[in-house]
């Protein structure tokens, strides 16, 4: 499987355009120019914090797949944007939403989330 990142644009949009200033971007910096690894681990990590971001890694336990969903199935409701992004549109986000809310992850699914 490979990673997949998640953004909630009417919360990540303003948050990210205070994210890179000051201290915290300078800090980014150094460590992005000595140890990339590190670097994408802390911004994701912020970027967390935002509220409308989520990563779900390669190496992570999927948790599309823990609830009976596949990723196929969410990227086939998806619009391209300008930029080659995959876009939700509200009505499919909701949709989504709805769908992950009625299969809570349980330790009957298998999962370790």
């Amino acid at each position: 499987m490979s990673s997949v990142d998640l953004f909630l644009s009417s919360v990540w949009e303003s948050w990210f355009a205070t994210f890179f200033t000051g201290k915290a971007d300078l800090k980014l910096r150094r460590e992005m120019a000595y140890n990339p690894p590190k670097a994408m681990d802390a911004i994701r990590e912020a970027f967390r914090s935002s509220g409308g971001f989520y990563h779900n890694g390669a190496t992570t336990a999927d948790v599309i797949a823990a609830i009976g969903l596949s990723w196929d199935s969410i990227y086939a409701k998806c619009d391209d944007d300008v930029d080659g992004h995959l876009q939700l549109s509200v009505e499919a986000a909701r949709e989504l939403v709805a769908t992950i809310e009625a299969r809570p992850l349980t330790r009957a699914r298998g999962t370790h989330v």
